[in-house]
């Protein structure tokens, strides 16, 4: 009778282990989609492909850019003067609000703190600094924007201010932003900095540095982000600029008027990967083969017919005077523009050892 009673419970277990033969497999559960994109205006651009566009909404629709212009700032900056140059802060601070880094009329600091201000706190009284310090006056500071965005091929912008806040007549576009920052990231110096998480700023009467710390909370948490701009006003709403390296390469992004600017910029990258893998329609981006332009070439002029001089001016002395006087003003051009990359690698390198 035991040994009945052990066979009958050793069959019970072994048919309630074995798996029967009409049991169903599991079905694989589906990645979780991307979230939808709230951003009113958005761009995706493949920066390992040339700037190809991947996929994009509303991308050449004007809108307010908020603290995004920094990025024309900054690359205006950099165009004008050197990383060592001392500002002397101007009265002009005083008359912008929002984001600031406290600077006061009279305070020194180099063009190099200057853009870590603008860049990382996004200091509007660290863009008023930098416009105002022009030999040329802060209004020659913003044609400068306007035209540099016109060479770098961007047509939707105009610009108004150096620090973005709301402007009638200050406007951008997500394509625009894209192209500047391209640009940006193309510079050495600016791509370290829009990479830096914090900076410790000497500030006069502290007894320690002023910590600043990047707005962008992305890059904070993200290793795989390096960069670039936050920007938020009434007007403008949340908006957001930001690269990272991903596993098909390095995608910019841009959103705005965003409920959720990182929720956003994060589902781009998914969709942005899904395009470049060819696992989402569109292939080579909703825009064909669009990419964002290079700088354009200067247009080809025909030279003039000169008529033949019956004499040699160079014969007459003014002549020589006049080279002379030339000579000179090219070379004192030349000592102010030049650049010095030794130079910026050793402050670049000062500033780090700083932070």
């Amino acid at each position: 009778m035991k040994r009945l009673c052990v066979l009958l419970a050793l069959s019970c277990v072994a048919i309630a282990t074995a798996t029967p033969a009409f049991a169903v497999k599991a079905t694989p559960q589906p990645a979780t989609a991307p979230r939808p994109i709230t951003a009113r205006a958005y761009i995706a651009v493949d920066l390992s492909d040339n700037g190809t566009v991947l996929l994009g909404q509303n991308i050449h629709k004007r809108v307010y850019p908020a603290s995004t212009t920094k990025i024309i700032t900054a690359l205006v900056a950099r165009d004008q003067y050197r990383l060592d140059d001392v500002v002397t802060i101007s009265p002009v601070v005083n008359e912008v609000s929002g984001s600031e880094a406290g600077l006061k009329p009279g305070m020194k600091f180099t063009v190099l703190q200057l853009l870590y201000m603008l860049l990382l706190p996004s200091a509007n009284d660290a863009a008023m600094a930098l416009a105002a310090h022009h030999p040329a006056g802060y209004e020659h500071f913003i044609q400068l924007m306007n035209e540099k965005a016109r060479a770098l091929g961007a047509y939707d912008s105009e610009f108004r201010t150096p620090h973005g806040l709301d402007t009638p007549g200050h406007y951008t576009s997500a394509y625009d932003l894209a192209i500047f920052a391209r640009a940006l990231l193309a510079d050495p110096v600016l791509a370290t900095i829009v990479n830096t998480r914090h900076y410790a700023m000497p500030w006069p009467g502290n007894k320690g540095p002023l910590m600043l710390e990047n707005h962008n909370h992305l890059l904070l948490t993200n290793k795989t982000v390096f960069g670039v701009k936050t920007g938020f006003t009434n007007l403008a709403g949340d908006s957001l600029v930001c690269a990272a390296h991903t596993s098909v390469g390095d995608i910019l992004t841009v959103v705005m008027y965003s409920n959720y600017m990182y929720a956003d910029t994060e589902s781009l990258w998914a969709h942005a990967r899904a395009r470049i893998l060819g696992a989402e329609s569109g292939g080579g981006g909703i825009l064909g083969a669009a990419v964002l332009p290079l700088p354009p070439k200067a247009p080809v002029q025909a030279m003039p017919a000169v008529a033949k001089a019956t004499s040699d001016p160079r014969d007459d002395i003014r002549w020589g005077v006049l080279m002379i006087a030339l000579a000179l003003l090219t070379v004192l051009t030349l000592t102010r523009r030049r650049r010095d990359p030794l130079g910026e690698a050793a402050l670049l390198l000062e500033a780090h050892r700083s932070r």
